[in-house]
């Protein structure tokens, strides 16, 4: 028996009991591609989490294909007049919570291939990524395209940080006070009496310095002592004039300069796909609901893609990695000449990203 009960017609029974939601795991519908993404929020933030994230059972099921949401506050009773929004590929739709406890809060209804989100209207929520009803058959009450899921969101303060005894908290501008500096008395160096004994120096008597200066020739001496002509030398003779020497210019040598080799430059040979999606961590939710939304524009496109295939993806010149990549995957398809451009977003976000990458270059 599931804990949520069954109505006589099929599904939950409500209102819901909130303890027995706590008791299971906060989404155990993380295997049909279901995964939450939680708000960021600071301490002292009003904010809706995902309480619980439930595939019906078949026994809970029994044929239908829908999603039932419901939005609780502090004390798990129903919000009323709450709003939420369901998105899928090409539209959204704005649901008021019934005002009937007795009755779901909001019981939609999923189409055979969409792929839905669900997140409150008006404060910072939760988004809950990947619900479909294109799944396999489960028995009698889960037949093929006739799943169902529950969501539910609780209203909740994200609590301050608690300060243990051990801590004080830090003192407030009043208690703060600048202490007055003290005078400290800083004592003279002490200076060492140093006594110098200076050894008499021996007398020294005193010779004066002469010096022979010769009196500088005049004017007509000099004359008188220089060549009559330059060509002639003291004994009237010619001076022989030195051969003049013709400059030879240096033989013309050619020198055969070898060529500078050429760095190495890799080669890419031209890729066989212009453009390849790749779909990495083929078991990760995140990545098989998202896959789910962008299914058709590749189809229609024709776009080649696959999960994990890093190998079909190097042959491509551009590669649109989708999902969380490792940085060594990312260097890997650089290596080999591709032009890698990531996708981190998931489900309708990533769609629009997507359209984005395809329609660039």
């Amino acid at each position: 028996m599931s804990p949520f009960g069954l109505f006589s017609r099929g599904g939950l029974r409500f209102p819901l009991n909130l303890e027995e939601l706590a008791q299971g795991p906060e989404n155990d519908a993380g295997p049909y591609g279901v995964f939450v993404r939680q708000p960021a929020a600071s301490p002292g933030d009003v904010v809706f989490r995902v309480l619980r994230v439930h595939h019906l059972t078949p026994e809970e099921n029994r044929g239908q294909h829908h999603i039932f949401v419901d939005v609780l506050d502090e004390e798990g009773r129903r919000i009323p007049d709450t709003e939420v929004r369901i998105a899928w590929v090409g539209g959204s739709q704005v649901v008021r919570l019934d005002p009937d406890p007795f009755r779901p809060g909001v019981a939609f209804p999923m189409d055979k291939w969409n792929v839905y989100e669900v997140e409150v209207v008006g404060e910072p929520s939760a988004r809950v990524v990947g619900l479909t009803a294109g799944h396999p058959p489960e028995g009698r009450g889960n037949p093929e395209f006739r799943h169902s899921f529950l969501v539910v969101f609780q209203r909740q303060r994200v609590p301050m940080p608690e300060i243990s005894e051990e801590e004080t908290p830090p003192p407030s501008a009043e208690e703060i006070t600048t202490p007055e500096p003290e005078e400290i008395p800083v004592p003279a160096p002490a200076v060492p009496e140093v006594q110098e004994e200076v050894a008499a120096m021996p007398d020294v008597e005193e010779q004066p310095l002469t010096v022979d200066v010769a009196p500088a020739p005049s004017s007509e001496e000099l004359l008188s002592a220089a060549p009559a002509d330059q060509e002639q030398g003291e004994a009237g003779e010619e001076t022989p004039v030195p051969p003049t020497v013709e400059a030879v210019a240096p033989p013309e040598v050619e020198m055969e300069v070898p060529a500078a080799p050429s760095p190495e430059r890799t080669v890419i040979q031209p890729s066989a796909l212009e453009t390849y999606v790749l779909f990495v961590g083929a078991e990760a939710p995140s990545t098989v609901a998202t896959f789910f939304v962008v299914m058709d524009d590749l189809l229609q496109m024709g776009v080649p893609f696959g999960f994990d295939a890093i190998e079909a993806a190097a042959a491509a010149r551009r590669v649109i990695v989708v999902g969380d990549a490792p940085a060594s995957l990312m260097e890997e398809l650089r290596a080999r000449g591709c032009d890698v451009i990531p996708i981190e977003e998931d489900g309708l976000r990533a769609r629009e990203t997507l359209q984005s990458a395809l329609s660039v270059g």
